[in-house]
């Protein structure tokens, strides 16, 4: 909403530039009339376009669904920076007592609901001068002059019009004047001006904060005051004495802000055009500026559709009529049992679940499915899609095998092409749900990008990191130090022991519920987002300290440190017993 509404005010803000300094001092006041309308059509849609990715002017890594890669997360760069404010500064808290749910303050809902009161304030408004014209109305009398109905005004009020209704006071101008005042508001009421205005009332509504609204809306009154004085000079109308007319109807009183008047405020620029020199038919390039103009913010600034992009099938985008279900199953073990060894799962798509058991052995139950709409896809899935091994002294990893990944044991441990010279790589679907047993002092590194949650049982391990982009993480009954990151999915963990060093629990869009023994020390980082934070353990509030929307305090003299972070969803800090 925000983004659409800054795109949209520095598209009205082009609009108004334009008409200010190119167009204003033109004497095609038709063409005025049109191009200012669809100036004003085009700023107000035209961020709601979203455009193919080859034409936009920006890189592509910029958008955001394309900056949740998998190879990123895959490839343990997972940079929260990208989504989450890295200015976020530390707070610091300490010791006991009972802190409440600290909800950080939201800017962006906090800027849209001052927004939206400007708009109900500035609809009220509209309303009240529509029931205030209609009450007006019904008290005076009035003529019927064919489609035009004049009323009688009793006061001093300036003449005006709206749709086809006609009010003035004719005592107070002799009969020239009268005839050329009535002759202007029926030129107003044909060319069917009312809609100009409301067009300005409507955009001052949604764009109450935008000074270039107000600008425009002057625009509007203006052009079509113009217009109608160069009608009437066409007419035949003497110049002078029309010009002497305006001068008579001045007053000081303002009319209704939706009702074409003689606007008596643009008394010397009406006369100023009136008595300008026509523009000449060379002055029309100014009009051909519109469009590339505006195709340049189109192609700048305009999100990019991201479903025009090839995707690869395992999102789900190709029909499936050949199916292919097969059964793996293996059983390995460390080269070295004893001693600190890690499990790796690098994984594209499917369900995932551990759990550690008393065993030596390393136990793999996978489910590979493959679907493709035809069976020569079907079976170029088979022959591609497989689970790899890789056992090392201290390691053993499974992973995806395919002609489009690669693994390798180091920093950087999985990437995956999706996309092979313009054209998705898999031209079939498929996943491959793990159920797997490891021994339970096993340190557990696991990497999946979407099609189910991951499940972790019974680990004892000095590290657990478990990475995640669309899923939940569910992390039970284990110990030890934990990064469980995902973009979109919960996260929740109970732990039998408190650990020493540090652990984090990140996500984009989701909650998180994290339970430790009573016994729970460590100096805590909480950045809950759009949610709420709240702990069940012992927090005295002078220690809390507050920088930018992280939060930091500790709870008794533990040395670890721990990190909760949520973008949109609610922290919890449990105690429990185990």
């Amino acid at each position: 909403m925000l983004n659409y509404l800054l795109h949209a005010s520095l598209l009205l803000g082009v609009t108004y530039f334009i008409q200010q300094f190119l167009l204003v001092k033109e004497t095609f006041f038709k063409l005025n009339r049109l191009a200012l309308t669809a100036m004003i059509f085009i700023s107000v849609s035209l961020p709601l376009l979203e455009i193919p990715p080859a034409w936009s002017f920006r890189d592509s890594s910029k958008n955001l669904t394309e900056m949740i890669t998998r190879t990123d997360l895959l490839s343990n760069n997972f940079d929260e920076s990208k989504f989450v404010d890295k200015n976020f500064s530390k707070k610091q808290k300490d010791k006991p007592l009972t802190v409440p749910p600290i909800k950080e303050v939201n800017w962006a809902q906090t800027i849209l609901f001052v927004y939206f009161i400007g708009v109900l304030i500035f609809f009220l408004n509209f309303l009240i001068q529509l029931f205030h014209l209609s009450k007006k109305s019904k008290g005076l009398e009035n003529i019927q002059d064919g489609h035009y109905k004049i009323y009688e005004l009793k006061n001093e009020s300036p003449p005006f019009s709206f749709v086809n209704n006609i009010y003035l006071n004719p005592a107070l101008y002799d009969y020239e004047t009268y005839e050329q005042i009535l002759a202007h508001e029926k030129l107003h009421v044909d060319y069917k001006h009312y809609l100009d205005k409301l067009v300005g009332e409507v955009l001052l509504i949604f764009f109450w904060f935008n000074p270039f609204s107000w600008g425009i809306r002057n625009q509007i009154s203006n052009n079509i005051e113009f217009q109608v004085d160069d009608a009437l000079l066409h007419q035949g109308t003497d110049k002078e004495s029309y010009q002497l007319s305006l001068l008579k109807v001045s007053t000081r009183i303002h009319p209704l802000s939706f009702t074409n008047n003689y606007n008596q405020t643009l008394l010397e620029k009406r006369i100023e055009m009136m008595n300008a020199k026509k523009s000449s038919t060379s002055s029309s390039w100014k009009y051909l500026l519109i469009l590339p103009l505006f195709s340049l913010t189109l192609f700048s600034f305009n999100p990019v559709n991201i479903k025009s992009v090839d995707q690869p099938v395992i999102k789900g985008t190709l029909s499936s009529k050949y199916d292919h279900v097969e059964e793996i199953e293996f059983i390995g073990s460390f080269k070295n049992p004893v001693g600190e060894n890690t499990f790796v799962l690098t994984n594209i798509t499917g369900k995932v679940e551990i759990m550690g058991h008393d065993k030596e052995t390393i136990e793999v139950f996978a489910v590979r499915t493959i679907n493709a709409p035809t069976q020569e896809q079907m079976n170029k899935g088979i022959e591609d899609i497989k689970v790899g091994k890789l056992v090392a002294d201290d390691f053993f990893a499974v992973y995806l095998d395919s002609p489009y990944s690669k693994f390798n044991r180091g920093e950087d441990l999985f990437s995956y092409s999706e996309n092979c010279d313009g054209a998705p790589c898999f031209s079939y679907k498929f996943s491959i749900d793990y159920k797997i047993r490891i021994p339970r002092n096993t340190n557990l590194i696991v990497e999946n990008v979407n099609g189910g949650n991951i499940a972790i049982k019974s680990i004892t391990a000095n590290t657990m990191k478990i990475t995640h982009i669309t899923g939940s993480v569910d992390l039970e009954n284990s110990s030890g130090n934990a990064e469980l990151e995902t973009i979109s999915g919960d996260i929740r963990a109970t732990f039998r022991s408190v650990p020493t060093d540090e652990s984090s629990f990140k996500t984009i869009s989701g909650n998180i519920s994290i339970s430790y023994p009573r016994t729970f020390e460590g100096k805590i980082f909480q950045k809950a987002g759009d949610g709420n934070f709240s702990t069940d353990f012992p927090v005295e509030p002078k220690f809390m300290k507050k920088q930018g929307m992280m939060q930091s305090f500790h709870i008794g003299d533990g040395e670890g440190t721990f990190r909760f972070e949520t973008t949109s969803g609610n922290i919890e800090l449990k105690s429990t017993e185990l």
